[in-house]
């Protein structure tokens, strides 16, 4: 993990895009505090949006009841 200046990461974003996309992990520091971390997030994952088919879907209540077919 290294630790960059903002100034110095405003120049330098390719580069340290490219060795985040390699797996390292860049703090970035302003007067010498660190402020931000830059880091892979990794492959993007399919997570389900809830709700997606709300006010679309109809579920009749005769199929609620018990020992109606």
């Amino acid at each position: 993990m290294r630790t960059i200046d903002v100034d110095d990461a405003a120049m330098d974003l390719l580069e340290l895009v490219e060795a985040v996309h390699g797996g390292e992990v860049v703090l970035i520091a302003k007067d010498g505090t660190a402020v931000a971390s830059l880091m892979s997030t990794g492959m993007p994952s399919a997570s389900p949006r809830l709700g997606f088919l709300a006010g679309q879907a109809h579920i009749p209540t005769t199929s609620m009841r018990s020992g109606v077919t």
